[in-house]
């Protein structure tokens, strides 16, 4: 098999090793299923079979350990906070979905056949439901699969990928809340969009008292001091609610981002993971599979936080700023994790308990001071780099080590000074070699001579 290019080894269509169309069945089941899971997820008995079906299918197509209890442990946090399978079932779809759906996109050899798998999954859906708006939901994840695939085949770095698959998931949800809108309202405009946010925040505080109404009632049954029960009144009042969800709209955007950052990270490790499976892994070039950081967003980023800590967080300013920050997070918060366990991997006069425990602290007392770690690794490497260049440069055009530093024709260009260096030698090899040549063409005229005197001397 023919070497493919370390800049986009997806150009060589030919060099590279398609795995069979049977194998790729496990995915179109997958997709299939992952497609339909949104339409149906809010029926239990639906989401306990998803969930199970899309778990196991990801454990027999990805295989790679570390990938699928990554991307399980996050499909079941809601279980665990929630304790509502159907969440849980809509966030594994979701990853699960894009993934497969990139996975045929790139493993076929004619990837115009993945436009089938949708136009099933969207009629199966509208034959059970008898809703054609309902039935749109199989294609949730379809912008996302696609910008995966593309930028993938594109031979883009892994950031930037990642990046694409995250403008995928928003394009879907600006689809989904404008047929909302236009459903529930029948327009979409910026005051019809202000009014439901607004109801929506006066509901969500009614609820909250509620909560706290009930809270106060079950700790006055159990016997609960005055005291206490005091206290969650002096603290939770309305005000608080309504502080509390105005600064959570805010950050609205910001949540959103996140979520599907991290979709579209595990979506694209799933990939990853897909074509080692599928015997493709000649096709993950380093820039494919390295997770990095610009050194603008980590200014950026500590930028941002500095701002919002000291504008006033009622202004418009703080709020773009923290969302702009919080969008930062999830990236840099990966680096600096990534930083920290190599570090426990090379210490030597650290203490590796040491460094495990502060590992723990981050993880458990801040996630924000271990993003602020990669955000200034970042900027240490990136420092690092232009170190290692300027000292580079210096060896190759100004060594003071290097010999002849001292003549004054070291400011002249590196050619000339090569070419006078050269012509001396040049002149003193060629000589002797002249002398050499001489003296041997005249030997064989003083031979020629001393035969001749002796033939003279014979006659």
């Amino acid at each position: 098999m023919a070497t493919l290019s370390l800049e986009n080894p997806w150009k060589d269509k030919d060099s590279i090793p398609y795995p069979k169309t049977i194998q790729l069945i496990p995915a179109a089941l997958m997709y299939l299923l992952a497609a339909l899971t949104p339409v149906f997820f809010m029926s239990e008995a639906f989401s306990l079979i998803a969930l199970l079906g899309l778990s196991v299918g990801a454990i027999y197509l990805f295989r790679i350990p570390r990938s699928i209890a990554m991307v399980l442990l996050t499909a079941f946090v809601p279980i665990v906070i929630v304790r509502v399978f159907s969440i849980s079932a809509l966030l594994l779809s979701i990853i699960v979905g894009t993934a497969a759906g990139a996975v045929l996109c790139t493993t076929l050899r004619n990837p115009s056949r993945t436009v089938i798998l949708p136009a099933i999954a969207w009629v199966t859906a509208f034959a059970i439901t008898k809703d054609a708006a309902l039935a749109s939901l199989t294609l949730i994840t379809l912008p996302a699969s696609l910008a995966l695939a593309i930028s993938t085949l594109q031979g883009a770095r892994r950031t930037s990928v990642i990046c694409c698959t995250i403008g995928g998931l928003l394009a879907s949800v600006c689809v989904l809340l404008a047929v909302y809108f236009t459903a529930t309202y029948g327009k979409v405009d910026a005051q019809t969009i202000a009014v439901h946010f607004e109801n929506q925040r006066v509901w969500v505080v009614s609820v909250l008292e509620k909560v706290r109404d009930q809270m106060i009632q079950t700790m006055a049954a159990q016997g609960q001091s005055a005291e206490a029960i005091d206290a969650i009144k002096t603290v939770m009042t309305h005000d608080f609610f309504v502080n509390l969800v105005a600064a959570t709209y805010n950050i609205l955007p910001a949540l959103i981002v996140i979520v599907c950052s991290v979709v579209a990270f595990e979506a694209q490790t799933l990939l990853c993971s897909a074509y080692f499976t599928l015997g493709m892994r000649d096709v993950l070039t380093l820039p494919a599979t390295a997770f990095t950081m610009s050194t603008v967003s980590a200014i950026l980023y500590l930028v941002a936080f500095a701002i919002t800590s000291l504008v006033p967080a009622t202004g418009m300013l703080s709020a773009v700023m923290q969302n702009f920050y919080l969008m930062l997070t999830p990236g840099f918060l990966l680096i600096g994790f990534s930083a920290l366990l190599i570090r426990f991997r090379l210490s030597k006069g650290m203490s590796k308990l040491f460094l495990g425990m502060l590992i723990g602290a981050c993880l458990l007392l801040s996630l924000g001071l271990l993003s602020f770690y990669g955000a200034f690794a970042v900027l240490m490497s990136a420092l690092g780099r232009r170190m290692m260049r300027k000292m580079k440069d210096q060896m190759m055009g100004g060594n003071p080590f290097a010999p002849g530093a001292d003549d004054p024709r070291s400011d002249a260009p590196i050619e000339d000074a090569f070419v006078d260096e050269e012509e001396p030698k040049e002149e003193t090899k060629e000589e002797p070699k002249e002398e050499s040549k001489e003296e041997t063409e005249e030997e064989p005229e003083e031979t020629e001579s001393k035969e001749t005197d002796q033939d003279e001397d014979l006659s």
